[in-house]
């Protein structure tokens, strides 16, 4: 369904899926979307995601940032917000390059870290015209302690100063796991529970081009990042934030209400009844993108309203 397209971004090869629309004629141009994923996830992981708005009549490029999936980058797995933020918006320039796309017509969607993401590069890039992020991460270091007993983050500051200290030497950095379960005393990304453990161990067995782990310094980029803070200034463009209200163990909803108060007009918030992965099988995904959807056709219109159900995801969890 999707032709792998690339671009260099600083001299990295940035390798990213392209959907297009089914019935986009020779000549014919339309408005595209630029889409990326959540933590250390993988362009893969966005397949339903460019089906559907490519059916509902957009142009869409998922991407895998650099250090990640097939796109390039020496050392792998460096979640750096500052870099990956560069991605969605080198995407958007690659986007512009393209006879088939409406160069003032482009817009960002992102999910959780990709949520993240979006909020900081929309806020700087005024050439995204519409941006929706999907439960976003809004304050790296507030989420990190979030996710964290007050042992388990001092633990990782110390590890951090240790990291700075083996990097600056000239060692390599250290390498950490993505996930452990909240109980676990190994040092790493994003402890969580059962079913995020479960998700994640799908992508070992399903994706090869996805690892389970990143570089010690990443924490430290994340910890910097807060999109929080600049998220009034995508304003005058339309944001909308698509949250979920059931159990939720990985995505802080009060951070991500207090962003949303500081964000400024025009903006809409979509709150639906899912847990933390109900917006990565159905119903949800499909009420999750409808509500997207419906905010692009509002700000970004292709015409007359196209598009079905999501294509169930090889990463939905079994039943």
């Amino acid at each position: 369904m999707a032709e792998e397209v690339s671009f260099l971004v600083d001299g990295v090869e940035v390798k990213a899926d392209l959907y297009l629309p089914p019935d986009l004629k020779p000549g014919e141009r339309r408005p595209a979307i630029v889409a990326g994923h959540g933590f250390a996830f993988v362009k893969e992981g966005l397949t339903p995601q460019g089906a559907f708005f490519s059916a509902a009549g957009y142009i869409v490029l998922a991407i895998d940032y650099r250090s990640f999936g097939r796109s390039g980058g020496a050392v792998r797995g460096e979640l750096f917000p500052e870099r990956q933020m560069e991605d969605f918006s080198a995407g958007l320039s690659y986007l512009q390059t393209r006879p088939d796309v409406e160069p003032d017509r482009i817009a960002f969607w992102g999910t959780s870290f990709g949520g993240a993401l979006v909020l900081g590069a929309g806020a700087r890039d005024r050439r995204a015209r519409v941006i929706v992020a999907q439960v976003p991460i809004v304050d790296g270091s507030r989420w990190m302690q979030w996710l964290r007993t007050p042992e388990q983050w001092e633990a990782l500051l110390d590890a951090l100063d240790e990291d700075r200290t083996r990097r600056i030497k000239g060692e390599p950095g250290a390498r950490i796991p993505i996930a452990r379960h909240f109980n676990s005393t190994e040092l790493n990304a994003m402890p969580t529970d059962d079913g995020v453990l479960k998700f994640m161990a799908l992508l070992d067995t399903m994706v090869e081009s996805w690892r389970p782990d990143i570089t010690l310094e990443s924490m430290e980029k994340i910890i910097a990042f807060r999109p929080i803070h600049s998220i009034a200034e995508i304003s005058p463009r339309p944001l909308c934030i698509i949250m979920n209200t059931g159990y939720e163990a990985l995505h802080p909803r009060d951070q991500v209400m207090e962003a949303y108060a500081a964000a400024s007009e025009p903006k809409k918030l979509v709150l639906l009844p899912y847990d933390q992965l109900g917006f990565y099988a159905e119903p949800g995904a499909t009420d999750a993108l409808r509500s997207a959807l419906d905010f692009f056709e509002e700000h970004l219109p292709v015409g007359e309203q196209r598009g079905g159900a999501i294509p169930r995801s090889k990463f939905d969890l079994p039943g």
